[in-house]
């Protein structure tokens, strides 16, 4: 697994805990009764045109001129996912009598599917799942991701074809607009939830030799606004500063 998965976890958590922090802008302050009453006996009992448009602010609200808040400018969020990119069939998993293939990579309107022919030839029942809390080790171009579910039962010597989605919003909070790369963790259980195998397996597109694995899109994502237009909030402040390198295990602050 790329090391930068480590790094990226990391900077989603302290992602999730900046954007929890977001708050509603406290509502400006209105004048009390007895405030107004003085205004109005200081101005002779005229109103002025300053105190007019006030009026007409509280009445039309909306209408309030807001400063545009500048960011960096990058083509995350506007260029569409690229989706060309596809794979040969490549076994994922052949160990204690199960076999997994990645087959096919199809693209939707809003996901990327990954095809899987899971092959049971041992003597018992298997019920097959990734993507879940006991199996979260999905992982795209080297980014750790919450997609890739999968939750299949295939019988004794029993085949099954399935199939497990990315969600392109998803992918795209990371900067991802193309899959280069996919590792996924398998978790397989008889019918007692013994764990009969636990491991990983990994495929390759036909865009892996040209990707990039260095570019900091991830950063690139966060600098562009489409955190703050995916979850309705403000970033106030960004840095990249290394927090630990040691025993091959670096952390980077992104937030």
């Amino acid at each position: 697994m790329i090391r930068k998965n480590r790094v990226a976890g990391f900077g989603v958590v302290m992602a999730i805990l900046v954007l929890t922090s977001c708050g509603e802008v406290p509502a400006a302050q209105e004048l009390s009764p007895q405030n107004a009453e003085i205004h109005m006996e200081e101005s002779g009992g005229q109103i002025s045109e300053e105190d007019e448009a006030g009026k007409d602010a509280d009445e039309n609200p909306g209408t309030e001129e807001i400063d545009e808040v500048e960011t960096e400018s990058t083509d995350i969020r506007t260029k569409s996912f690229k989706s060309a990119a596809n794979i040969e069939e490549t076994v994922l998993v052949d160990e204690n009598d199960i076999k997994i293939t990645a087959t096919e990579l199809n693209y939707t309107d809003y996901s990327v599917e990954l095809g899987l022919l899971i092959e049971n030839n041992s003597s018992v029942n298997l019920s097959f799942t990734s993507g879940t809390l006991g199996c979260d080790r999905n992982a795209v171009n080297g980014y750790m991701v919450g997609d890739g579910y999968l939750n299949a039962d295939v019988s004794a010597g029993k085949k099954s074809h399935e199939s497990i989605s990315f969600s392109k919003d998803a992918l795209a909070l990371y900067g991802i607009t193309e899959v280069a790369n996919i590792q996924i963790g398998f978790s397989v259980q008889d019918d007692d939830y013994e764990d009969f195998y636990t491991g990983m397996g990994q495929v390759n597109t036909s865009a892996a030799d040209s990707y990039d694995y260095e570019d900091s899109n991830y950063q690139k994502s966060i600098k562009s606004g489409i955190w703050e237009t995916a979850y309705n909030c403000s970033i106030d402040y960004y840095a990249e500063e290394e927090l630990y390198n040691q025993n091959d295990i670096r952390v980077v602050s992104q937030l």
